[in-house]
């Protein structure tokens, strides 16, 4: 493993999606590369075997450094390492199975349906970020832990920090 390092800010972004120029030369060389994003030093691992080695060595974090997530609320569990991370995960990872896909997949095509049947009534020039990028996604999580209307949104709220 040996670090090489990208210099994320002068990369330009074609695609928001898109593999960045400074990652695609990590990831095809597979060596272990830094990168800064934001002014904060970030890590890709490349290679399988050294990402084996990395996500099972304790000497590795993926806690979220402080300075990126300064207000960062109880139980946002991406950004935790174990045990804490398990114990979040483990509450919410029975919603998450196939199985339980498979029993909101009718409540799903539903839910699409009425939003887009909202953009459709709201007429052209209708912004799909709010009305359905971001709805739907809503939408599904309140049904999925039972929130009323008025609990969804406050949920919402504090997603966005505010």
């Amino acid at each position: 493993m040996s670090p090489d390092t990208h210099d994320e800010t002068t990369a330009t972004r074609r695609c928001p999606f898109a593999i960045q120029d400074a990652h695609r030369a990590i990831l095809e060389s597979g060596t272990v590369g830094s990168f800064d994003l934001f002014g904060i030093k970030h890590w890709l691992v490349a290679a399988a075997e050294d990402v084996k080695l990395v996500t099972n060595d304790p000497r590795f974090s993926s806690a979220a450094p402080s300075e990126m997530l300064p207000d960062r609320r109880p139980g946002w569990f991406s950004g935790m390492d174990l045990p804490e991370h398990s114990r979040y995960r483990q509450k919410i990872a029975g919603d998450f199975t196939l199985r339980a896909a498979r029993k909101q997949e009718d409540f799903v095509v539903e839910a699409a349906d009425s939003c887009l049947d909202d953009i459709e009534i709201a007429g052209p020039g209708t912004d799909l970020i709010p009305g359905y990028a971001k709805r739907l996604p809503s939408l599904v999580i309140n049904a999925l832990y039972g929130l009323t209307p008025e609990e969804g949104a406050v949920l919402e709220a504090r997603m966005r920090g505010s």
